[in-house]
């Protein structure tokens, strides 16, 4: 039984693309938060009060390996090839890793269509991680080979969900879109946007969804405006 590799689906100018880590990741580190801000009352404790303001958007935090030192020989090794684009160097000839982990770089190109960066799906074997962009890369190199080449670099990747953003969490009259995320329900995409978990319906009905228990991670729904 072979391990599944994890992999990085996105789209760019109108083509589907899919980006494949050389090394599973050793942890993902997941971030759910609020945001409060102070009330300036008097309270006869002294202290002062919080305000729920909306929830932050989540976040995905993992490790890519980038490795050209250890790469195994691509004409010897037939299953090598299925390391591209992250690894396709010979063991005996190691090349410099940073020209690998430019590959992070598509995900940050902005869509010559869409004028922004691609949302990315974050797969690892038939399990859907997670979906957003990406907010930050940085590569930190490990090894180098006497001449000062680098052949062994991590780039520790954040990812950020493309929920509503906070400031449009109260304006019901607004239409929005929303990327549906792993473990979300259409009663909890009503509380992020309505503040209401109620009013489920409307975002049902604009969306022509026949089974509301039914969503998929990744896709796009209209958050239409509710009527007063």
């Amino acid at each position: 039984m072979t391990l599944e590799k994890l992999t990085i689906d996105y789209e760019s100018d109108g083509r589907r693309e899919s980006l494949e880590a050389l090394f599973n990741p050793g942890r993902l580190v997941f971030r759910r938060g609020a945001d409060w801000e102070t009330v300036d009352a008097a309270r006869a404790d002294g202290l002062r009060a919080l305000k729920f303001k909306g929830r932050q958007s989540p976040t995905l935090a993992l490790d890519l390996f980038f490795d050209t030192y250890d790469a195994p020989d691509t004409g010897s090794m037939s299953w090598a090839r299925s390391l591209k684009p992250f690894a396709s160097v010979m063991r005996n000839a190691p090349s410099n890793v940073l020209d690998r982990t430019r590959a992070i770089d598509r995900l940050t190109a902005v869509d010559r269509e869409r004028h922004e960066p691609p949302t990315c799906i974050l797969r690892w074997g038939r399990n859907v991680l997670f979906c957003g962009v990406l907010t930050g890369a940085d590569t930190t190199v490990t090894l180098f080979l006497p001449d000062g080449t680098p052949v062994r670099a991590t780039v520790s990747c954040r990812f950020t969900a493309r929920e509503v953003r906070q400031r449009e969490l109260h304006s019901a009259d607004v239409a929005k879109k929303y990327t549906v995320q792993p473990g979300d329900t259409l009663s909890l995409i009503a509380s992020t946007v309505y503040m209401d978990p109620r009013r489920w319906r409307p975002i049902a009905r604009a969306n022509a969804l026949d089974d509301p228990l039914r969503l998929t991670p990744g896709q796009i729904l209209l958050i239409p405006k509710l009527r007063s």
